[in-house]
């Protein structure tokens, strides 16, 4: 089992006329893997693991930043593309076999 806590700092949005200050930004993973093969010698489950993993475990969503208005190369999306991901909690599973 792996527990990340990735943290992004707060800073300030100097692209636009008017300094804009951004919150920071916490979010949490967490993955965890099981692994058949200590367990079983034989069998079709043998060389197994089954794997779960959970992205911004508690939904955190990034701060608001506005590019608006901004020169080429900034998206009007709502948030900070360098610094932030929009997509919220996503979920992967995973069973893998060797072979």
């Amino acid at each position: 089992m792996t527990l990340a806590v990735n943290y992004s700092d707060g800073y300030v949005n100097d692209v636009r006329v008017v300094d804009e200050p951004i919150r920071a930004w916490t979010t949490v993973d967490l993955n965890m893997t099981y692994d058949f093969g200590a367990q079983l010698r034989t069998g079709f489950l043998q060389d197994t693991r089954l794997s779960l993993g959970v992205s911004n475990l508690f939904n955190e969503a990034p701060p608001r930043v506005d590019l608006s208005g901004v020169s080429v190369g900034y998206t009007p999306l709502g948030f900070d593309t360098f610094n932030a991901d929009p997509l919220g909690r996503y979920m992967t599973l995973r069973f893998s076999k060797g072979w």
